[in-house]
């Protein structure tokens, strides 16, 4: 993992960009560098290939027990961001799989603009964050982008957020603004993250009265 540290002389929110795999770091590097050179306050922390190029999904429930997942749930814990960014990029054949509404590991994904597709904190990482007592909900904010490889359109719109989320006064600020631009898109994204946890919190609760 490559760590940068990055401080503004102003007071203002903590921010963790994220790029876990190694092989989507040459798609998304545009995009770390615009954070970087938009800072107006506060900190930024960008950590780079978490997997160390030993792919493993974020969502895989496997995903805390590797040192990508363990490195992800550290700095998390460690830092406490008020805004999180994880970037991934992807094919687009995998696009459907990734929007579907019968995603199985995580809620699906909503398509932003063409090729930028946003959602939340992967759900292997919700659990034991909430038991230390960490909550990624607002005003904290925790934002997953994934940006169709190859597809400048999709890293011009990606773009946007990330100098968005460097130069935001607050989680609540880049909500607000995320909500101006796409209110059809978050509204949804809400929906879909809403009743992925619903659905998850009553699985779970049946599990434990079927073992009792």
């Amino acid at each position: 993992m490559e760590l940068a540290d990055i401080y503004s002389t102003l007071e203002g929110p903590r921010r963790l960009i994220l790029v876990v795999h190694c092989r989507e770091l040459p798609d998304l590097e545009p995009l770390l560098a615009e954070a970087a050179c938009s800072l107006s306050s506060g900190r930024l922390v960008i950590a780079r290939c978490l997997d160390e190029g030993r792919y493993i999904s974020t969502v895989s429930p496997r995903y805390l027990k590797s040192r990508a997942g363990r490195l992800h749930l550290k700095l998390l814990s460690e830092l406490k961001p008020d805004i999180t960014v994880e970037l991934h990029s992807y094919s687009p054949r995998a696009a459907p799989a990734l929007t579907s509404p019968w995603r199985r590991l995580a809620p699906p994904l909503v398509e932003l603009e063409a090729g930028l597709l946003l959602g939340s904190v992967p759900p292997p990482l919700a659990s034991p964050l909430r038991l230390q007592g960490i909550s990624l909900l607002l005003p904290r904010v925790y934002l997953t982008l994934e940006v169709e490889r190859g597809s400048n359109r999709a890293l011009e719109a990606a773009a946007r957020v990330m100098r968005q989320a460097a130069t935001c006064s607050s989680g609540l600020e880049l909500i607000y603004w995320l909500f101006k631009l796409y209110p059809r898109q978050l509204a949804k994204a809400a929906r879909r993250f809403s009743r992925y946890y619903m659905k998850a919190a009553r699985a779970a609760r049946t599990a434990r009265l079927t073992r009792l």
